[in-house]
């Protein structure tokens, strides 16, 4: 057996290398692409994943990637137990990314296997028969093979079917994981699609650029509808959770790198469906099917538009009154919404707010609202807590408050998400213990856990600021009420307290009030 030393691991160790093609392997064989970074929590299960696939003919080339937290250890360890014989193990001596990996490891070990699958070391293949699934559509003859996915939080996917009669860099992104192309198609890109404008190669959007010169060169696609990933949204690591602003589970360095990366010059096309007749008649009812959704897809994102539109003559009001009379600076406000709060919800809390004296105020999640909300909380006289899981969200936030001179005003508090049972519903939430505040609170903003951190990300809120809430009367705001996880949130907690009054208010979002049948004179419903 040939071998192959591992750059940067201890003298003499070696793990197997992948036996040259010599034409008698199986007809369908996978090399699994297996890339990661410190990422030690998960990559034992993501290996398990793998070595559970009931396909025979699998290779794993793993490439860590500089780890410094003892990924590569980790990984070597269960590669040797769960697949001995069947990996080639490489680690990088300085971190580079994937896409410089996907240039040197995978473009030596591709023309090795049938087909290339993507996988990432923090995430895991979500069924122990879905590279038999993408086996026997190479087999058929297609060129590019994907599933759906869904993240740790129980978040399923937009993967869909693309429409092979039109060029795949003129259609949406929805190719992105189980993600998996035929080999003899990566030896065709250049290592200039793989780098920037400057030649360097890229580290955000990677999955991107290794998919779109792929896609280019063939209109064979199939898409396979079951969830056959699963994605770790929540991994602290992820670029998108380094981005407050991020767009769904991408960051603003990840859409600009997309973008480096669809402005490329598309690579020639030279595998068709017409010389696949099987291929052909399966893409046309695709196609036709295509129609409808994309149809029902127009509709969805012109919605929230329209939306935007209609209210906005309301939210210039509700601007033009943080700024003339709450003395909010109006660049602050261009960067709220979105994933913060709305411009119009702070109007609704600064009136709110009013209703107490020196109100007490407990903020569930940091973000661009939080020195607009300590603000509105300084004007009255009174304190604002705000709780953060992550400790670099934390230190942003911190600084942006005592830039501003909030600090005297806001202390942003350090609570990591920790396991919680709360109604029978398993999850993670801030741990309550960490905060140095024992109200009560007259006014509590959950904006936090995030989406991604599991179902039902904010259900514990209630419960757990109960004895925190002030016997005077409180108001309780649950931002994003427009969406189904804080509908059931709401319906779960009137079961649990029906004493309670509750509200919704819409603007250019949802969101839910609750408050006591108390309140103190004054505050607004």
């Amino acid at each position: 057996m040939t071998t192959t030393a591992i750059p940067g691991a201890p003298s003499g160790e070696v793990t197997p290398a992948a036996a040259p093609s010599d034409g008698a392997a199986a007809p369908t064989s996978a090399l699994v692409f297996m890339t990661g970074r410190d990422c030690a929590s998960y990559v034992e299960a993501a290996i398990a994943s793998v070595a559970r696939q009931g396909l025979g003919a699998l290779h794993v080339l793993f490439v860590d990637d500089a780890s410094t937290d003892g990924t590569d250890a980790r990984a070597l360890a269960a590669l040797t137990e769960q697949l001995p014989g069947r990996f080639t193990f490489r680690r990088n001596a300085e971190p580079v990314g994937k896409a410089a990996s996907a240039a040197t490891h995978l473009r030596e070990l591709a023309p090795t296997a049938t087909f290339v699958a993507v996988v990432d070391a923090d995430d895991a293949l979500a069924r122990d028969d879905v590279l038999e699934l993408l086996a026997e559509k190479y087999a058929t003859g297609f060129d590019v093979v994907w599933t759906n996915f869904e993240t740790d939080g129980g978040v399923t996917g937009q993967n869909r079917a693309l429409n092979p009669f039109s060029a795949p860099r003129g259609q949406a992104w929805t190719t992105s994981h189980l993600f998996s192309f035929r080999s003899v198609l990566w030896e065709q890109v250049p290592d200039a699609y793989l780098q920037d404008d400057e030649g360097a190669w890229l580290r955000q959007a990677c999955d991107f650029a290794i998919a779109f010169p792929v896609l280019d060169q063939t209109r064979r696609y199939a898409f396979v509808p079951v969830v056959g990933y699963r994605y770790t949204a929540s991994n602290p690591a992820s670029h998108h959770n380094q981005d407050e602003r991020r767009v769904g589970l991408s960051s603003r360095a990840q859409i600009a790198s997309a973008q480096t990366v669809l402005a490329k010059p598309a690579l020639r096309p030279w595998r068709f469906p017409g010389d696949v007749p099987a291929v052909l008649h399966e893409l046309v009812g695709e196609r036709l099917a295509m129609h409808e959704v994309s149809i029902l897809q127009t509709q969805a994102q012109l919605r929230p538009a329209l939306t935007r539109l209609d209210r906005m003559p309301y939210t210039i009001d509700a601007r033009r009154r943080l700024v003339e009379d709450e003395n909010v600076p109006p660049e602050w406000l261009d960067a709220v919404g979105g994933w913060s709060l709305d411009v119009e919800l702070l109007d609704r809390l600064a009136d709110t707010l009013s209703g107490y004296e020196a109100p007490h105020v407990l903020e569930m999640g940091s973000g661009a609202g939080t020195r607009v909300l300590a603000t509105l909380v300084r004007n009255r006289g009174g304190k604002l807590s705000t709780l953060e899981h992550d400790a670099t969200w934390q230190g942003r936030t911190s600084a942006d408050l005592a830039a501003a001179g909030l600090d005297g005003t806001a202390t942003v508090h350090l609570c990591p998400l920790i396991p919680v049972e709360t109604f029978g519903v398993h999850g993670r939430f801030y741990d309550m213990q960490r905060l140095r505040d024992p109200g009560p609170f007259d006014v509590v903003v959950v904006d936090g856990p995030p989406e991604v951190t599991n179902r039902l990300a904010r259900l514990p809120a209630l419960p757990a600021v109960s004895r925190l809430l002030s016997r005077d009367g409180f108001h309780v705001f649950l931002d994003d009420y427009e969406r189904p996880d804080e509908q059931e949130t709401v319906r779960l907690w009137r079961e649990a307290a029906p004493d309670l009054v509750y509200d919704t208010v819409t603007f250019a979002k949802q969101a839910a009030v609750i408050r006591s049948r108390n309140p103190r004179p004054g505050a607004q419903d």
